[in-house]
């Protein structure tokens, strides 16, 4: 017969595979005697902490429009900081590595493998920004910064997108 296999999903968490948008985020599996099936897995992301959150993505912005559109793929690995002296780099300990969230005098995050990132904060102003890497240009936000601001306890800013796209190279010859 065909069964529908789902989880049971925990308090804190968000369904990341099969996507929820796949069988309302179950398997179809039709079975008959003597199958066995072992690739049934089920993914899951904790939710952002309680508290006061911005939040956001980081996207390769393949036609340099400033915002996420079909096809454009969340980023991993890019630091996003909180730039609490208004200096436009990330602060790091003198003679470190600058590790984010190690060496460094200023709050950072890395993006996960969709590009999300996040920082749990308290009522406040905050300049937030990413670390620019050679090689790429920042097409979002246009100020090249984002003004998140909480204004209550429980508050919520975002999804803040920054967005990137990578510098083409054109090489040829001069030749007589």
């Amino acid at each position: 017969g065909t069964y529908e296999i789902r989880e049971v999903l925990q308090d804190g968490f968000q369904q990341t595979l099969p996507a929820p948008t796949d069988n309302n985020g179950a398997y179809l599996v039709t079975t008959s005697s003597g199958v066995h099936r072992d690739d049934l897995d089920f993914g899951n992301k904790p939710l952002a902490p309680l508290g006061e959150v911005i939040a956001g993505t980081k996207i390769e912005d393949s036609n340099l429009n400033g915002k996420r559109d079909d096809g454009e793929r969340g980023m991993a690995d890019w630091v996003v900081y909180l730039d609490q002296n208004d200096n436009g780099i990330l602060d790091i300990e003198p003679g470190s590595a600058g590790v984010c969230g190690q060496d460094t005098r200023e709050p950072c995050v890395t993006t996960n493998p969709q590009g999300e990132w996040f920082f749990v904060v308290g009522v406040g102003a905050y300049k937030v920004r990413e670390v620019r890497v050679p090689g790429w240009e920042q097409t979002a936000p246009t100020d090249s910064f984002f003004v998140a601001t909480i204004t209550s306890l429980g508050d919520v800013v975002g999804p803040l997108e920054f967005g990137n796209y990578q510098l083409g190279v054109v090489r040829g010859s001069v030749f007589d």
